[in-house]
């Protein structure tokens, strides 16, 4: 069996502090969280990284489709929020 690779572990701890910073400031750090996805998906191995944004943007797509028809709403937001748009890169990852 194989160790998971740093990456996994960069991406785990990246996806809970994603959480727990949008838990704790409401939006505010939305450049941050991005930031951290995206170096979530640097660092995932590069046999994955297509599997991951695939799975990223087919999930930002949905959100955004049922978003834009109101079966979702994000209070204050028009569209999808960016915070959710780096959840789910990084969950992806």
């Amino acid at each position: 069996m194989n160790k998971p690779h740093v990456g996994f572990w960069l991406a785990m701890l990246e996806l809970g502090m994603s959480w727990l910073l949008d838990l704790l400031t409401h939006d505010q750090f939305n450049g941050v969280l991005l930031a951290g996805s995206v170096l979530a998906l640097f660092f995932t191995p590069a046999a994955r990284r297509k599997g991951a944004l695939l799975t990223a943007m087919s999930s930002i797509g949905m959100d955004g489709l049922w978003s834009y028809s109101g079966v979702l709403h994000y209070s204050d937001h028009v569209s999808l929020p960016l915070w959710m748009v780096a959840l789910w890169i990084g969950f992806g990852c």
